[in-house]
């Protein structure tokens, strides 16, 4: 069974997504909503070393507006423990 992690706030507006992000670093699974491209992007991007994503989908929820929402789901990665033959799911990973 995974962990799942879910946020419904709207990350540009939120003023601790940083603690957010961190404890979703932690989580099996995520499932992200966004109104805002620009913070989608920066937020993923923070998300990269940990998770990748593995669906998404856009909700048109304001028709003849420009305006529209972003689900992402995403999963861990799977990193494998040098030497072991084992994969560790929880292990941090850091870009070299």
């Amino acid at each position: 069974m995974h962990q799942l992690a879910i946020s419904s706030a709207s990350p540009p507006y939120l003023p601790c997504i940083s603690q957010v992000l961190a404890a979703a670093r932690h989580a099996g699974s995520v499932i992200y909503l966004s109104c805002n491209p620009a913070t989608l992007a920066r937020d993923l991007a923070a998300l990269e070393t940990t998770h990748h994503v593995t669906d998404a989908a856009l909700f048109d929820q304001f028709p003849h507006t420009p305006h529209a929402e972003v689900g992402v789901v995403l999963q861990r990665r799977r990193l494998s423990v040098r030497g072991s033959g084992q994969t560790n799911w929880y292990q941090t990973c850091t870009k070299d």
